[in-house]
């Protein structure tokens, strides 16, 4: 059996993989939906909730309708209703007028439903407002929650939370791999999920950490919860004019966030697709090594080998630093060392193999700081045409070199 190219352990000018640009781009939307969804939540869900329950204690007092009409606004994108009623009343012996039908003042699709509720308020007839005692020129006929809220309420949440926790990522500037993570000083603690188990010899044996069917029925539920409401806003929209129809420019909000769930849907797909890659596992001699010492490595792949056309292995030490620059924070990164370990290209290669690698003595050892991080892993590659491709990280650790005379940790 022909062996796979392996490579000796040396450096590879590492070119700086600045995640600056990405990170201001994505600061910048997040921002952008945190300020948009905290207007709309302020504006469709805590102010008129407020005013909702402090309508609660108003005292009820008959009134007239001076008028009542569906009013039509029409941007050129097809027409949009609101309720357009005024009405008069007499508080404490003096006579007042109020156009407020409900806390909101909401024009949308959907001229039926404005109809019926100008049906019951006809000009001329009697009927009873809800007065606030402090400020009697403010009066509401309805004091309820209005049917366009139980819509753009959940929506104005969601891109609330959406900027929360997009801004919370960037901000935080977490990355996550698979594998292990030892402390230098003390390389039997173990921090974060576990991604291996002993193997025969005292190795240690490396695998994903995350399954991909996981990795799917994660995507699945984002797709499913994200398009399930993008969806339901726009056909609601749409069938709410008479007739049916896609209104651009009202719409194009909406369809942007369609837009979104059917890249989720897309990536449901790929992940789906990568459930039938094969799997790798990675053995090594030790999960940690010092600098200027030699690691031995096997692998083996299970599952559909023969549609990998080429399999890469390589080891990458890198730098992660985190800075604030005003009120932002980027996490940069730079890598210092890519390391060949084996290139295979027929199935018997890639099914199970083995090279050795000695760890640079010049270089820096694994580190985790308050700012900085020196991260060092394995990236398993597998080329595979017209398919999601195999790709994989592992981290190990990399003690500082051995003092001598100094008891092993």
């Amino acid at each position: 059996m022909a062996k796979p190219t392996a490579f000796p352990a040396e450096f590879v000018p590492g070119t700086p993989a600045r995640e600056s640009g990405g990170r201001v781009v994505a600061g910048i939307l997040f921002t952008a939906f945190f300020f948009a969804g905290g207007a709309m939540t302020w504006f469709f869900c805590l102010a008129p909730a407020l005013k909702i329950t402090e309508a609660r204690t108003w005292p009820e007092i008959p009134c007239t309708i001076i008028s009542s009409d569906v009013r039509v606004h029409d941007d050129g994108e097809g027409p949009t209703y609101s309720v357009d009623i005024h009405f008069a009343y007499e508080f404490q012996g003096r006579a007042h007028k109020s156009d407020r039908y409900c806390f909101t003042k909401i024009g949308s699709s959907g001229y039926k439903g404005k109809k019926q509720i100008i049906n019951r308020y006809p000009a001329g007839s009697q009927t009873t407002c809800f007065v606030n005692p402090e400020n009697p020129d403010e009066a509401v006929l309805f004091r309820g929650v209005p049917t366009e809220l139980y819509i753009l309420a959940p929506l104005s949440l969601l891109f609330f939370l959406i900027g929360v926790g997009g801004l919370w990522g960037v901000v935080s500037g977490r990355s996550f791999s698979a594998g292990r993570t030892v402390s230098a000083s003390t390389p039997d603690r173990v921090s974060g999920p576990v991604a291996h188990r002993p193997a025969p010899g005292g190795r240690v044996m490396f695998e994903p950490k995350v399954p991909p069917k996981l990795k799917f029925i994660g995507m699945l539920i984002v797709a499913l919860f994200w398009n399930g409401i993008a969806w339901t806003i726009l056909l609601v929209s749409i069938f709410a004019r008479n007739p049916p129809r896609l209104a651009w420019f009202p719409d194009m909000f909406i369809l942007l966030f369609v837009l979104i769930g059917l890249g989720l849907a897309g990536g449901s797909v790929y992940f789906f697709l990568a459930m039938f890659n094969p799997r790798p596992k990675l053995i090594l001699d030790s999960p940690a090594v010092p600098l200027g010492g030699t690691l031995g490595i096997e692998w083996q792949m299970s599952g559909r080998v023969s549609a990998v056309q080429t399999l890469k292995i390589e080891l990458e030490g890198r730098e992660e630093a985190t800075y604030s620059v005003g009120t932002s924070t980027t996490t940069d990164q730079n890598v210092f060392a890519r390391i060949p370990v084996a290139v295979a290209s027929s199935p018997a290669e890639m099914v199970q193999g083995s090279a050795p690698i000695v760890i640079p003595a010049d270089s820096m050892h694994s580190f985790t700081g308050k700012n900085n991080k020196v991260v060092w892993c394995l990236k398993v590659h597998g080329d595979i045409a017209h398919w999601p491709d195999v790709n994989e990280e592992f981290e190990l650790t990399v003690l500082p070199v051995p003092v001598a005379g100094a008891s092993p940790p």
